[in-house]
């Protein structure tokens, strides 16, 4: 589709949306009150907290694994129909409504709010942690190879894109088609809904607010200890607590320059300037690298993934009573739902005038394609320098696995430079982003006053200072994880409010 659009206008300001807040809400007191309580607990925290929280993730997720696996899987046919079925010539908006940013922009940013930071942190990580943890079990190592690249495309592909794109169409039309708030009060009836439908929608929405913040305070401190760890490789710097903090500090300052001026401006531009230098890092650690031996292992890959699809993503410990899915599938099933309102919403935020089946081709399909590509790029080479050349990699799965993998090519300095250039762009987009999204919510504007986006981006610094430190960050991540389970629970019932909305449009 061609976009009619210009790219550097923002989406129009909105005009007295129904139920529309304004001023200080009490969405915004509460979600600042639970936010500062919780942070203070956290940051207190000795050993025995953090291990509190993860022996409550296990058993949640033993007792309950059983379902999330249901609702992705489900989740994911839903939108499959969607993009297939009679509802894919709807276009959010309405049928005159045509798209606001042009197409190479809004998959950057699609990339920037939905990726992020994790994409570089486990690119060389997972994969060798998964076939360390294999290697035992098979009896020729290339098949633990294959497993380990399977699961790794498994936990970044189709199921938690389906998450998001979901989340978002559910978002963008109730917003966009039935004229509501670009909130989680709207597919639940918005100011017009009775009863536990309203509650329902207003603690959604606090729920929303504190896994975006906490989301992207996690992310923060995933990317601060990479980005760390690369400088300190550049400039001889000690990667200790100091630097992330001022590399936290520097991020967070040009974030809030870029949310200040607009998501057609600030954040669309430094998302496609992140996804080109993202994209040159790969096309030259592919070229560099085994090249044949990749584009070989994507295509077996792929057809591996689709092939075994259903039985790895249905797959449970049953019969063999150990916990491996519990901390690696489960846990993404759960971190993918627990982030799906923050990137839900800020799909939802710059997707008007696409028809829900170009939606649903470019968020769900691209991405899993481009991960899956991206993940084989760099996995795949860190296992044949393992598997063929005898490298020793297998103490590469921290902050600094990227980057031990790196150095083996020639340009090392450059490509660790590169690298570092790009952890900070996702760190930048992931916290202009985060703000934009705890904004809207907490003023029901799509397009939320400034003050707000500022707020914001101090609450997120000041709480990722306050926890870098100690336990707090590790604690968070579980945390978020536990309170995203009610979005598990609640996700068939929306997605079933927008395939009910959708029929009666005539769709």
């Amino acid at each position: 589709m061609n976009d009619t659009t210009d790219s550097s206008v923002d989406v129009p300001q909105d005009t007295g949306e129904p139920g529309e807040r304004t001023g200080i809400s009490g969405i915004l007191l509460v979600s600042l009150g639970l936010i500062a309580l919780v942070t203070v607990v956290f940051s207190q925290l000795d050993n025995s907290g953090p291990e509190a929280l993860e022996r409550t993730r296990l058993s949640l997720t033993n007792a309950t694994g059983w379902f999330t696996i249901f609702v992705m899987n489900a989740m994911l046919g839903v939108v499959i129909y969607l993009g297939v079925g009679p509802h894919r010539k709807l276009r959010i908006g309405g049928p005159e409504a045509r798209p606001d940013y042009s197409l190479f922009g809004w998959i950057g940013m699609l990339f920037a709010a939905g990726t992020g930071i994790g994409l570089l942190f486990y690119s060389v990580s997972e994969p060798i942690s998964h076939f360390e943890t294999m290697r035992p079990y098979f009896g020729h190592d290339g098949d633990a190879a294959r497993r380990a690249m399977n699961m790794t495309i498994l936990h970044w592909g189709l199921h938690g894109w389906a998450i998001y794109a979901l989340v978002a169409l559910i978002l963008a039309w109730f917003h966009y088609n039935r004229e509501g708030n670009l909130d989680f009060a709207a597919p639940l009836g918005g100011a017009s809904a009775r009863g536990w439908r309203k509650w329902m929608g207003r603690s959604l929405n606090v729920f929303a607010i504190l896994g975006t913040v906490f989301g992207v305070v996690t992310s923060l401190g995933l990317g601060a200890a990479q980005a760390s760890e690369g400088l300190a490789i550049l400039t001889g710097l000690t990667p200790g607590l100091w630097l992330q903090l001022a590399i936290i500090i520097c991020v967070c300052i040009i974030a809030t320059i870029s949310a200040l001026s607009g998501v057609g401006r600030g954040v669309q531009s430094i998302s496609k300037l992140n996804l080109l230098v993202a994209i040159a890092l790969m096309i030259f650690v592919l070229v560099m690298g085994n090249t044949i031996f990749v584009l070989k292992a994507f295509g077996q890959h792929i057809g591996y993934y689709l092939n075994n699809l259903l039985e790895v993503s249905t797959w449970r410990e049953t019969y063999t009573g150990t916990t491996w899915q519990l901390n690696w599938t489960l846990f993404y099933w759960a971190w993918w739902i627990a982030w799906s309102p923050f990137v839900g919403l800020f799909i939802a935020r710059i997707s008007r005038g696409r028809t829900v089946g170009e939606f649903v081709v470019m968020v769900l399909l691209v991405p899993s394609a481009f991960n899956a590509l991206w993940m084989t790029v760099f996995g795949s080479n860190a296992l044949h320098e393992i598997l063929f050349e005898d490298k020793v990699l297998l103490n590469a799965t921290g902050p600094d696995g990227l980057y031990q993998f790196l150095a083996l090519f020639p340009f090392a300095p450059f490509l660790i430079g590169v690298a570092t250039i790009v952890v900070l762009l996702f760190f930048v987009t992931s916290a202009d982003s985060g703000a934009l999204v705890a904004a809207t919510l907490s003023s029901g504007k799509t397009s939320p006053p400034a003050w707000q986006k500022v707020l914001w981006m101090m609450t997120v610094l000041l709480v990722t200072a306050l926890l870098i430190g100690g336990n707090g960050l590790h604690a968070i991540q579980t945390a978020t994880i536990v309170a995203g389970f009610p979005f598990t629970v609640l996700l068939p019932y929306l997605a079933h409010r927008l395939l009910s909305s959708m029929r009666s449009s005539g769709g």
